[in-house]
């Protein structure tokens, strides 16, 4: 059986669906194990530095943590630009790209995943998407870690919505 939704993605919507991406991307295990390493890699180095010098090791270690939770701090604060930078643009983004906020159509069955708009149309199998994620927006279809379709859950009333999270769920396409 396919369902078929039509709908309009608004401003608000690209927006909230690239937050959700961006705070998906920063807690991924990727980005917390790489920014702990340079945060360990930074504390450590300066420790290095200041023992290699002939300071006192207490000396050193304070210098090493001070170090560490500097790089944290930074690496936090550079995310946090990140994340309203990101917003900014997309804004910018849909803005400028009128075809964003045209009429959609998705449609879903056991087989796949199929959109349609007046600039064209796409059919992806489910074993060709690289994984989806429920988000308070609706639903993102990625098909890379970085590229994804919004389906908006203003969009689907609760039976469609139990009937999409059921076929995806039984397509064993990944939860990202």
């Amino acid at each position: 059986m396919t369902t078929t939704v039509t709908f309009t993605l608004t401003e608000q919507d690209y927006v909230a669906a690239v937050q959700a991406h961006y705070l998906r991307l920063i807690m991924s295990r990727r980005s917390l194990v790489g920014g702990a390493i340079l945060v360990v890699a930074f504390g450590v180095g300066l420790f290095a530095i200041w023992s290699s010098h002939g300071a006192d090791p207490y000396c050193a270690l304070y210098q090493g943590l001070r170090a560490g939770v500097f790089a944290a701090i930074l690496l936090a604060l550079v995310r946090f630009v990140g994340y309203f930078s990101t917003v900014s643009m997309m804004r910018r983004i849909v803005r400028q790209q009128k075809s964003a906020c045209g009429e959609k159509e998705i449609s879903w069955s056991d087989d796949a995943l199929d959109g349609r708009s007046k600039y064209g149309d796409f059919s992806f199998p489910w074993t060709d998407l690289h994984g989806w994620s429920s988000e308070r927006i609706g639903y993102l279809f990625y098909l890379n870690d970085y590229q994804y379709y919004i389906l908006p859950r203003r969009a689907l009333t609760a039976v469609q919505e139990q009937d999409l999270e059921r076929t995806v769920a039984a397509s064993g396409l990944p939860i990202r």
